[in-house]
């Protein structure tokens, strides 16, 4: 897009599309969540974060923040909304007292595990009738898109930085 130019809505207009399917894809989500009863968290990847990819499933404000390419501020008041709905707890850090660890709670775990299941749901759904080379080549696109990003200074999250480019 050139300067002044606006996205518009059209079906031939990528960004417009681009913007349409993340769009409706979240509202998919979302209900899929609500049919579930899922408690909606103010920042999900740290509850993913701190299930799959964290030894014990404990990390501190700043290792989240790191590994999801967010701010600290951001995690502190996702943190917060997070620990009143029951899902996460600060427990102290064993190796070093002034610091706290975030891990999840019981509830926590299950929502995390629940969610899960309703974004595979969604997403089989979202690429039906998709052959895996088309998945592979979308990947590509994708992952040249998230380069293209990094090149204007956009952090990604650390579970990418590895990623084939």
């Amino acid at each position: 897009m050139k300067g002044n130019d606006r996205v518009k809505y059209e079906s031939d207009n990528l960004e417009a599309l681009l913007h349409t399917i993340f769009h409706m894809q979240y509202n998919c989500t979302k209900k899929e969540f609500e049919r579930r009863g899922i408690v909606r968290a103010s920042h999900p990847p740290i509850l993913f974060m701190l299930r799959h990819w964290t030894e014990g499933m404990a990390a501190s404000q700043k290792e989240i923040a790191d590994r999801l390419g967010i701010s600290t501020p951001t995690v502190a008041i996702s943190i917060k909304r997070m620990e009143k709905a029951g899902l996460i707890h600060k427990v102290p850090d064993e190796s070093d007292l002034r610091r706290n660890l975030i891990t999840l709670t019981e509830d926590g775990k299950r929502q995390v595990d629940e969610a899960q299941d309703a974004f595979e749901e969604t997403y089989a759904k979202m690429f039906h009738g998709f052959s895996p080379e088309d998945c592979e080549q979308l990947k590509t696109y994708f992952l040249r898109i998230i380069s293209n990003l990094e090149s204007m200074g956009a952090q990604p999250p650390e579970c990418l930085k590895n990623c084939k480019k």
